[in-house]
């Protein structure tokens, strides 16, 4: 999946756990959230129940997950503010 834009991508995460991304009116996976990161996309992910910003846990979570080795998940997180 192909992503381009000058503004931050909407994501709503919903109950099921699936991820809907509002700018192409389609659903996700994590893996296209890590290639959307990676290539300095912005992005604002919210809980559909609460509108809650976990943007920060998602991203997390996609890093964890996709990131090819230690260095580049140190890296990644603490593009997001994380600590390692």
């Amino acid at each position: 999946m192909r992503f381009m834009s000058d503004k931050a991508f909407q994501i709503v995460l919903y109950k099921n756990r699936k991820l809907y991304c509002k700018e192409s009116s389609a659903y996700i996976k994590l893996s296209d959230i890590y290639n959307m990161f990676r290539n300095s996309l912005q992005l604002v992910i919210t809980e559909h129940a609460t509108n809650k910003d976990i943007t920060k846990d998602i991203i997390f979570k996609a890093v964890m997950h996709f990131g090819p080795n230690y260095e580049t998940k140190v890296k990644l997180i603490n593009k997001i503010g994380g600590r390692v």
